[in-house]
């Protein structure tokens, strides 16, 4: 079962990493078919791990029975919130984002962080 961790910092560029690390991951495992829904989900919850979390913040890749999991960890106790924003509000719809893109998603707590939000 493939699988790749990676530990980003929280700054300013945790987002574009995890795109680059999304693509690159993605396509060593020639999964090409999903790779910018993998890309749109890693950025989005590193984001909002950022955004919202507490540092440090991970992220995983697990590729197993056809099925790619893309999971982000950080170290709030506070579970994300789907947000409902208002129309002109500049976020708040990443959950929603992922919601739509992944077959299944879930929050829950995680070994060495405090919480993982997983597809």
């Amino acid at each position: 079962m493939p699988r790749a961790m990676f530990d980003l910092e929280s700054g300013g560029d945790a987002a574009r990493r995890a795109r680059h690390l999304a693509r690159q991951t993605v396509g060593a495992w020639t999964l090409d078919d999903i790779s910018l829904e993998a890309e749109l989900v890693a950025t989005e919850l590193v984001t909002n791990a950022v955004l919202h979390g507490t540092p440090p913040i991970s992220l995983e890749f697990v590729h197993s029975d056809g099925v790619l999991r893309v999971a982000v960890g950080d170290s709030s106790l506070m579970p994300p919130v789907f947000g409902r924003p208002a129309a002109d509000a500049m976020t708040g719809r990443g959950l929603g984002l992922v919601a739509s893109l992944a077959s299944d998603w879930g929050v829950g707590p995680a070994a060495d962080h405090g919480q993982l939000l997983e597809l």
